[in-house]
């Protein structure tokens, strides 16, 4: 073997054999070959340990339809889609994810009309670094990061119980933890959650709404299955002007785009809450107050907007789809009778 033919060789064997590893990132092991990576294992993401898998492939065929995502919540897609990137970071090799070398991820979380909502990390500029919101029909094709729980964290809280007034009468709520949700109302009052993962310090926070109720936010570290009692909302300052909903039966079924702002009473202080409308929502917590929902109308062509914050009396009102965008402004709970 002559001496350029060694040469040859040597830098043959260095770029097949160094790019193909893993490289750690704090609790995580980035699997990639040349500048691909592949997979993403023992991600570590509030106190829970997930393997994931780059693919190419629809949000139908990943999340299923009607879709199950990994991440119910913008926050929580927001920070799976951070630590994702950091973990990538970490391997200055790796500029592109999965079978079709792709310079972006995506993280579904939502679902509107015939929309699949997702996080998106992109490398651009020589790292990680960008992200934003993406829209994408569920049938096409793109690079999501999907993510299994694995063993090795701290363990996951199951939560469940029952929803009920001071008489013990069961309440129709929304019951939300750790991007989880689910509505007690069939059977009435009656709620359970399971395999909730912890945050960072180990609790889980739960959180139930309900139409004429103050909202109950409780801390817990544990799982726990008690009777969760309410405090009805009584008769609070009305800081708000609607008109009253038209009746429209043939626009049921109709999916609009709402919108509006949570603020403090009479000012432009805007509040972190929770929106629900006709079973979609959304928190309000990016320091603008701002909400924007796709929804269905209900069977009389109407929608009923619901809005929570912890300390403050709840807000519902109905809408017709010529009312798209409202501002709310809440009351004090101390403000309240």
């Amino acid at each position: 073997m002559t001496m350029q033919n060694a040469a040859r060789l040597t830098i043959a064997l260095v770029w097949i054999l160094l790019p193909f590893g893993a490289s750690n990132a704090q609790a995580a092991t980035v699997i990639f070959s040349g500048n691909t990576a592949t997979a993403v294992q023992n991600l570590l993401l509030n106190g829970n340990l997930y393997n994931v898998q780059f693919l190419h492939d629809s949000a139908n065929n990943i999340y299923g339809a009607p879709p199950s995502f990994d991440f119910v919540t913008e926050s929580s897609a927001i920070a799976a889609t951070n630590a994702v990137r950091a973990a990538l970071d970490s391997v200055p090799a790796v500029t592109m994810v999965g079978p079709n070398s792709s310079s972006r991820f995506m993280i579904g979380y939502r679902e509107d009309a015939t929309q699949t909502i997702s996080w998106m990390g992109r490398y651009d500029n020589g790292s990680w670094a960008d992200s934003e919101q993406q829209t994408d029909p569920p049938f096409e094709v793109k690079t999501y990061a999907k993510f299994t729980p694995v063993g090795g964290g701290p363990g996951t809280v199951d939560l469940s119980g029952t929803v009920k007034t001071a008489s013990g009468t069961g309440i129709c709520s929304m019951v939300l933890a750790s991007g989880q949700f689910m509505f007690s109302c069939n059977p009435i009052g009656i709620f359970s959650l399971n395999d909730l993962p912890r945050e960072q310090d180990g609790t889980v926070k739960r959180q139930i709404y309900a139409d004429g109720f103050f909202p109950e936010v409780d801390v817990l570290t544990d799982s726990v299955s008690e009777a969760v009692v309410m405090r009805r909302s009584g008769t609070c300052p009305n800081y708000n002007t609607f008109d009253d909903p038209a009746f429209v039966p043939g626009s049921a079924g109709k999916r609009i785009e709402i919108s509006g702002k949570i603020l403090l009473q009479d000012s432009e202080t805007p509040l972190c809450a929770m929106a629900l409308a006709n079973g979609q929502y959304m928190f309000t917590c990016n320091g603008t107050g701002s909400y924007a929902l796709n929804i269905p109308l209900d069977t009389n062509g109407q929608f009923k907007l619901q809005v929570y914050a912890d300390g403050f009396a709840p807000v519902t009102q109905k809408f017709d789809e010529f009312s798209v965008n409202n501002n709310v402004r809440m009351a004090r709970a101390v403000e309240c009778q």
